[in-house]
């Protein structure tokens, strides 16, 4: 997984460096990059994304699965009816939005 997260970390760049570089050329209309040699490599680096992205959100929904939804759904409960003091907030763990998503789903 630690390199399946570099080749993302990686992808997630040259993603941005394309954009930057199609800002400054905005002569480069979307229809053109699948043509082009950087169109077809900004391509192959979103399936990377999007891979890595699938497996993440995949893994989060087992772990979810695993411990059951209700954990979190008790704490969301007590903090809506105003029974979690201000200190508990601080110390317990933040959830994710991905956890949010997909206690909603």
């Amino acid at each position: 997984m630690e390199e399946k997260g570099l080749q993302f970390r990686n992808a997630f760049i040259e993603v941005g460096e394309i954009c930057f570089y199609r800002l400054a050329r905005p002569y480069i209309k979307d229809w053109m990059m699948k043509y082009l040699p950087l169109g077809q490599r900004q391509k192959k680096l979103w399936e990377i994304l999007e891979d890595f992205a699938g497996k993440v959100i995949e893994d989060r929904r087992k772990y979810h699965a695993s411990i059951g939804h209700n954990v979190f759904k008790q704490y969301f409960d007590r903090v809506e009816n105003g029974m979690v003091q201000d200190d508990e907030r601080v110390q317990k763990k933040n959830l994710s939005v991905l956890d949010i998503l997909l206690l909603n789903e």
